[in-house]
């Protein structure tokens, strides 16, 4: 989604024990959620709250969820074959579904229905290029509606950035560069490859809401020392 006024970036890190202790909630156990599809899930929640109290209303949101089908179609391909292979899952959730123990169950479907379906269509050729093309288009569709909130999520999770090493020694602090973009979240790890390092972008009157909620900074801190003990 193109910037709309002044756009902040933030960094946040959720340590594995605040990732566990939100995934083993009774109301999520049961659903052994991803590192991502929980962090997500909070993200987005708290995003929502900060821009239903700016704006005044409610308004509807789509989570757009970029997804790399390399290893998700049937069979997966290979892990040496070059080029990237991500389409766009979009994930959409009323004004009833924000809570976080709501948000949780939802993103896994959507992700699930999401991946059963291209996984194994786009083995066929002639069902590849259509269902690409078709969900450009929703995507194009969603874009282009003003009462709709997208966030676009990318993950980076368990990419290898902490083994590479270039003659210099492993990294002691690798991660994405902030993309000035509203409304856009990147996550990777953390150096011990269990927690979770995430840049928000948001407009400038949701930073400080968001960036100073309550829920927000009892699992994660803002900003701490890449060389810290995350």
């Amino acid at each position: 989604m193109p910037p709309s006024g002044k756009c902040l970036t933030r960094r946040l890190v959720v340590n594995v024990s605040n990732i566990d202790a939100l995934r083993n909630n009774n109301a999520l156990r049961v659903l052994h959620p991803t590192r991502f599809e929980t962090i997500a899930a909070l993200i987005c929640k708290i995003i929502l709250v900060a821009s239903t109290t700016t704006s005044g209303s409610t308004r509807l949101c789509t989570v757009n969820i970029i997804v790399n089908l390399r290893t998700k179609m049937t069979p997966p391909l290979s892990e040496n074959q070059v080029g990237n292979f991500a389409i766009h899952n979009l994930v959409n959730v009323s004004a009833c579904e924000t809570d976080l123990y709501r948000l949780v169950p939802l993103l896994k479907d959507g992700m699930a229905k999401f991946c059963e379906k291209f996984g194994h269509q786009l083995h066929l050729a002639d069902e590849r290029s259509s269902e690409i093309y078709n969900s450009y288009k929703e995507l194009e569709q969603v874009l282009g509606n003003e009462n709709t909130e997208m966030l676009l999520f990318s993950s980076w999770c368990r990419f290898p950035f902490y083994s590479m090493d270039f003659g210099f020694g492993k990294p002691v602090w690798a991660s994405v560069f902030p993309n000035p973009t509203r409304n856009c979240i990147f996550m990777c790890d953390t150096r011990d490859g269990k927690g979770i390092e995430a840049w928000v972008s948001l407009d400038d009157p949701n930073t400080d809401i968001f960036e100073n909620d309550p829920e927000l900074l009892s699992f994660a801190s803002t900003n701490p020392c890449p060389l810290g003990t995350f």
